[in-house]
């Protein structure tokens, strides 16, 4: 996914930047940028395809990646255009539906 920021050739062997937090910017098609509120875990975020069954499509999106410790930039991605499907607003997920978190039981409280 990280494919815009090349390593300096002075560098060889296993890549050190981390990715441990994921940014996520989109341009709409009026030329507005917006920067999503919430940072994703590297390691929740693994395809675009989570990106647009989330926030939608009708725009070009461009992650940006950040070490956890430093809050460093580490590397952006190629920016990536998504037509479909309707674009959804990066400060709704308080209206989505989310899957229903389950209540423990008595019994349940005596398991833990």
């Amino acid at each position: 996914m990280f494919a815009g920021c090349p390593r300096p050739e002075t560098e060889a062997g296993p890549d050190p930047r981390k990715f441990d937090l994921i940014q996520i910017q989109r341009w709409l098609p009026d030329g507005t940028k917006e920067v999503c509120p919430k940072s994703w875990k590297g390691s929740e975020l693994r395809s675009w395809q989570q990106i647009v069954d989330q926030y939608g499509g009708e725009c070009t999106y461009q992650l940006w990646a950040q070490c956890g410790k430093t809050h460093r930039f580490q590397a952006y991605s190629d920016k990536m255009y998504f037509a479909v499907p309707a674009r959804n607003s990066f400060f709704d997920d308080a209206k989505r539906p989310h899957a229903p978190v389950p209540t423990p039981t008595p019994a349940n409280f005596a398991a833990l």
